[in-house]
């Protein structure tokens, strides 16, 4: 909860009670819009936030306890894996899918690889696949990309996966996008610029 009160902010959080001249925000449109504000936020940085849509994005995590082998390949691999098309077996064949090397370059001892799953591909992935379904297709994914057993044979000692909309204080990707005509509407850039529609308050 953010209060303004002459001329000075009180910042309330579950932790920590603070006071400020200046309070700058700097998290994304779904979780700002979660905040209390008194007196409420002027309405043209209200209705922004309403017009900032954030993406989709998670990356899927896979821990290699016998290290990073794809630098053992010939010729050795330590860079990334991109497709634009996927192979006609898998059950998403399109989509932008790229998995990279995660691992320290200097240690080689535990193997991390890191897939990204974006957009409309990560809304599917997660929405009509099981835990194990999402396994198999990252696995059959990186077994077309490396042709090397060793994908899933001992397979990852672990997978972790990251969603950002399933964090609380953040709620989506990493980017928003404006929907056409958002920057062109006078109210909409101007909160954008940081500055209020005539006649509104000043919590803005």
């Amino acid at each position: 909860k953010i209060v303004l009160h002459n001329g000075t902010y009180t910042v309330y959080s579950d932790l920590v009670t603070m006071t400020a001249e200046y309070v700058i925000l700097t998290g994304t449109p779904a979780a700002i819009s979660t905040i209390q504000f008194s007196p409420l936020l002027d309405r043209s940085n209200a209705q922004l936030l309403q017009r900032m849509p954030m993406g989709t994005s998670m990356k899927y995590f896979l821990i290699y306890a016998e290290g990073p082998w794809w630098r053992t390949m010939n010729p050795p691999m330590s860079g990334a894996a991109e497709a634009t098309q996927m192979p006609t077996h898998l059950q998403f064949e399109e989509g932008v899918y790229a998995c990279q090397d995660h691992a320290p370059y200097d240690d080689m001892s535990v193997g991390a690889m890191m897939c990204w799953m974006e957009g409309e591909v990560n809304i599917r992935f997660l929405g009509t696949l099981t835990v194990e379904e999402r396994k198999r297709h990252v696995l059959e994914y990186l077994a077309a990309s490396f042709n090397d057993t060793r994908v899933s044979n001992p397979g990852p000692a672990r997978i972790m996966e990251f969603n950002w909309a399933d964090q609380e204080y953040i709620r989506g990707a990493y980017t928003g996008y404006f929907p056409p005509g958002v920057q062109s509407d006078p109210m909409s850039w101007a909160a954008y610029k940081g500055e209020g529609a005539k006649g509104e308050g000043t919590n803005g």
